[in-house]
């Protein structure tokens, strides 16, 4: 027996339902019920077979799901069960209580998700719902998505207009999927912001464009929703440069990200338009990693570390763009301020030997560029240079997971980054002195930065 992949979900209501022709896109079906519609219309792309879960009140069965019911009339369940004959689907009735207090709502909520499996493929009718039921139909859809990783194939309520005595009324059924969508940008754009990461939106973004592909939709769709793509690929590369510490090329990777979405704004599909705000809120977070000025560049992907939890990447990006800046200050390029012994031997030397001056300690120079330099420092950029030693230091903790003499505590690390609450009683004088650090290195960089 295959395995049952897709299911139909729908509520069934209490009316004396007539008969109605039901339309979706270029496709119709004559019948009373809409759940017969929908399957006849749906089943015609399906190879597998459909799970058709039909939820109802004890009233509900009375009045349509019992095959003579109390309005005389053949009832949904013979008439699901002859297309179960033809092995199309395999149909199960679920009772609900028809109370609508809070306690019936989430015992409903619960009856639902009982339903579902991991990995399943939904398509929901919610033509019937009841009262609360289209809104709890996108809460148990939302939930189950994350829950059991299932997949939306469409939700959908038939909109049945009255009509000329004597006809049979038409009724477009709308596809509400793209709510479904939006929620879904909602959803990954909140976790962007919040975790700095991308990845879930990327394959959002991914998975609608293959289902779009595999729909068969106009090229011209499928081409912007590539654009999209393009666009969610950049910013995931993006982020995963801040988490992996490529500090050289997070400039340029966060300047294409916002030239992709310069082309996503300007093209966007019809059901993609209201995430236009949610696409200005992503352009804002990126642009100051953009920015022209390289180490304002770098300072602004120290704060996205900060924000995001990246403790350790702060620390070691918070040193080598103090160190890069130093670099260019000495007129060397970002090409060769990629030179480790230039960086190490030199800069980071002269960083050193300055705080062992400001210490009183005698010193041997071996290296007279190095005193040259450190003799500046020591000078003119005390207090850069203690919280850069002090930044080694715990760098070196971070970096070697502890394994030090005197291992800072967790919180410390923190701490040391933001600045403190100054509704909190018991202040250290070392929070957020690290932030202080970065306003010096700015301070430097523009006093000394080449023309």
């Amino acid at each position: 027996m295959r395995i049952i992949a897709i299911k139909f979900l729908s509520f069934l209501g209490l009316h004396d339902y007539t008969l109605c022709t039901y339309e979706l896109k270029d496709k119709s079906f004559t019948s009373r019920f809409v759940q017969e519609a929908l399957l006849e219309i749906l089943g015609e792309e399906e190879e597998e077979t459909i799970e058709v879960v039909i939820f109802l009140t004890d009233e509900a069965r009375e009045s349509n799901w019992e095959k003579e019911n109390k309005h005389g009339k053949e009832g949904l369940s013979s008439i699901l069960e002859r297309l179960q004959q033809q092995n199309r689907i395999i149909v199960r009735d679920v009772r609900v209580p028809s109370k609508s207090d809070e306690e019936g709502i989430w015992e409903v909520f619960s009856i639902v998700i009982d339903q579902l499996k991991e990995e399943d493929e939904i398509i929901f009718d919610i033509t019937h719902s009841f009262r609360y039921q289209p809104m709890l139909a996108l809460l148990i859809l939302h939930f189950a998505k994350v829950a059991f990783r299932t997949r939306i194939r469409g939700i959908f309520y038939g909109n049945i207009a009255a009509s000329p005595k004597g006809e049979v009324p038409i009724a477009p059924i709308t596809d509400l999927t793209p709510f479904i969508d939006l929620q879904d940008w909602v959803t990954n754009v909140y976790a962007f912001q919040e975790s700095g990461r991308a990845e879930s939106l990327y394959r959002f973004v991914y998975e609608k464009k293959e289902e779009l592909v595999k729909q068969k939709v106009p090229h011209k769709e499928i081409q912007k929703m590539s654009t999209i793509e393009k666009f969610t690929n950049k910013l995931y590369h993006l982020t995963m440069e801040l988490e992996t510490n490529r500090g050289p090329t997070i400039q340029t990777m966060a300047q294409k990200v916002l030239a992709s979405l310069d082309h996503v704004q300007s093209d966007l599909p019809a059901q993609f338009q209201p995430i236009e705000i949610l696409l200005k809120r992503i352009e804002k977070k990126v642009e100051p990693l953009a920015h022209p000025d390289v180490i304002e560049s770098g300072l602004a992907a120290i704060s996205w570390c900060i924000q995001h939890g990246l403790v350790e990447q702060a620390y070691t990006m918070l040193v080598e763009i103090l160190v890069t800046a130093v670099c260019l200050v000495k007129g060397y390029s970002i090409e060769e301020a990629r030179d480790y012994d230039l960086r190490e031997h030199y800069i980071s030397e002269s960083l050193k030997v300055a705080d062992l001056m400001l210490r009183g300690e005698k010193i041997e120079y071996r290296n007279p560029k190095v005193k040259e330099l450190a003799d500046k420092f020591a000078t003119n950029y005390t207090q850069m240079v203690n919280l850069y030693s002090s930044l080694k230091v715990d760098r070196n903790d971070l970096n070697h997971a502890g394994w030090v003499k005197q291992p800072l505590e967790e919180d410390k690390f923190i701490e040391r980054l933001v600045k403190p609450d100054p509704n909190q009683r018991d202040q250290s004088n070392q929070a957020g002195k690290y932030l202080d650090l970065m306003e010096e290195i700015r301070n430097y960089w523009k006093e000394n930065k080449p023309e």
